[in-house]
């Protein structure tokens, strides 16, 4: 018998190892779009295949953001694999919770891409672009001025966007360690 009570907890209690209910609930609570849907095509002796690539960001509104690219045959098909892949690889972002912005000011250059995160006042909203306003909206922000420079390709901009968010993420781990360990240090004087 596949299910049992547990006597303890007087609930049922599923044995099936390949139910995946948990997961789904989690997925369901992630939101995403759908950045860019191409078609490309590769030739070979027999003439071209096509295919698409899609690009999609996922994120909980809470401070969690997810991005994938992936190609299949189908359209349809390159989205559920970019969105699955998206889920599986989750990042956190470091939010102010006073107003819902970065906490400071934050730029990256990835290839010829630079993205620029500023902190802006409550009720500023997201002054971005369509692809930076993706990232920054399913993170959980409400306010933050953008700005790019350079290319504005799809995947370097995403790219660009979350190692800005990352980079944030480390000068802010490193100012609050540096600022306990000096406090014990003047402790210990």
């Amino acid at each position: 018998m596949a299910d049992e009570l547990d006597k303890k907890n007087n609930k049922q209690i599923n044995k099936n190892k390949f139910d995946n209910s948990e997961n789904k609930e989690n997925k369901l609570a992630l939101e995403e779009r759908i950045l860019t849907i191409q078609r490309i095509s590769k030739t070979t002796e027999g003439g071209r295949k096509l295919r698409f690539r899609s690009l999609v960001v996922v994120g909980d509104l809470k401070g969690k953001y997810g991005f994938a690219s992936a190609k299949n045959a189908e359209a349809s098909g390159a989205i559920k694999k970019s969105s699955r892949l998206a889920a599986r690889q989750m990042h956190t972002a470091l939010i102010n919770k006073k107003n819902l912005s970065v906490v400071d000011k934050v730029s990256y250059k990835f290839k010829s891409t630079k993205v620029i995160l500023c902190p802006a006042r409550d009720g500023t909203g997201i002054i971005a672009g369509s692809v930076v306003r993706a990232v920054l909206e399913l993170a959980g922000f409400k306010n933050v001025v953008s700005k790019i420079y350079g290319s504005r390709n799809s995947k370097n901009v995403v790219e660009a966007t979350h190692r800005a968010l990352q980079k944030l993420n480390k000068l802010f781990y490193i100012r609050t360690n540096t600022n306990e360990i000096a406090s014990i240090k003047k402790e210990q004087k």
